[in-house]
């Protein structure tokens, strides 16, 4: 009884040679526009193609990238119908990526989410604070499930593209957000070593090789880019050790982070800290000075207000002649 119903179905989703050349053109459209990051015409494009197919895998997965692309919040959340439908039908590294990474930004919007809620309790009278503590509580709970299915994604992703750099960012994220910073930490090890080395070739070829304008300025793009992937890798290295106490490895990271680039500004300060907590008070207050000299932070933020201190404690103590040289 099965059969006939079947042959109906496959007669339906057939495809006229019409509709077949419509959805290779809505197809190919669709990928340039995502390429070029202009993803609301890259969303155009593959839903048009979803009206004549809306199974294909392939223009579900540009829909959901086109969607994560976006950043707003309800866009990453309409993301996923789409990237679960990619992953369904094509089950890759690629989708597995695409929908860890929708897993994952899901569960960092409910982290946000819950620390609004905590914000919000604390000017509450206290039967209003518990219930809004409460709900605070369960999207965090909520959250750690999506950080585990997350996981299992990326894992997938990184065990098939062990090297793949934008696979194991998101997963060193998502371990740190689990705080299994033993995993993390090999992650980010394996990113810093990987970046380095991608770094290191373009490089060699830049110095070594004749290259036309076009193929200069895309190696110094993609130095660029490793540079700041190497950053963010070193820089969540840095959290999670000062988070352990471990402020002389931390201090390290920061000093690559600088070398690399020595704009990051923040990283002044972060490393500011580790000098102060190392009882290395000239050198840290020499940081919250260069610092203060670049941030955009009011001086009434807490940040801003923690270099103070540091700052001006280290300059009492040159007063009384009790304190380090610079």
């Amino acid at each position: 009884m099965r059969f006939p119903s079947l042959l109906l179905f496959l007669c339906a989703c057939s495809l006229s040679e019409e509709e077949e050349d419509q959805l290779a053109a809505h197809l190919q459209r669709a990928q340039i526009y995502f390429d070029n990051r202009d993803y609301p015409r890259a969303q155009q494009q593959a839903n048009l193609g979803l009206i004549i197919e809306p199974e294909n895998p392939t223009l579900n997965h540009i829909m959901g990238r086109a969607l994560l692309g976006m950043h707003d919040i309800q866009s990453v959340r309409n993301s996923g119908a789409f990237l679960k439908v990619a992953h369904e039908d094509m089950d890759s590294a690629r989708t597995a990526y695409s929908l860890g990474e929708y897993h994952l930004r899901l569960a960092e919007l409910m982290l946000k989410r819950a620390e609004h809620l905590k914000a919000r309790a604390a000017g509450l009278p206290e039967e209003e604070a518990q219930d809004m503590e409460k709900r605070a509580a369960r999207t965090v709970s909520n959250s750690g499930i999506e950080l585990v299915v997350a996981r299992e994604l990326l894992e997938t992703a990184v065990a098939k593209f062990p090297e793949n750099p934008h696979a194991l960012r998101l997963l060193a994220n998502c371990c740190a957000h689990q705080r299994d910073k033993n995993r993390a930490l090999v992650v980010l090890g394996d990113l810093v070593q990987i970046m380095g080395k991608s770094r290191a070739y373009k490089n060699e070829k830049l110095a070594l090789q004749s290259l036309s304008v076009a193929d200069e300025r895309r190696l110094r793009k993609g130095v660029r880019a490793d540079i700041s992937m190497e950053i963010h890798a070193r820089g969540l290295i840095a959290t999670i050790l000062m988070n352990g106490k471990d402020f002389a490895s931390a201090e390290l990271e920061f000093n690559q982070i600088l070398n690399l680039d020595p704009g990051v500004n923040e990283e002044y300060y972060n490393r500011g800290l580790c000098r102060y907590r190392l009882g290395r008070l000239g050198e840290a207050a020499s940081d919250m000075r260069t610092f203060l000299g670049r941030t955009s932070l009011e001086f009434k933020s807490k940040t801003a207000v923690r270099a103070l201190d540091i700052v001006s404690e280290y300059e009492a103590l040159q007063k009384t002649g009790a304190g380090p040289s610079p």
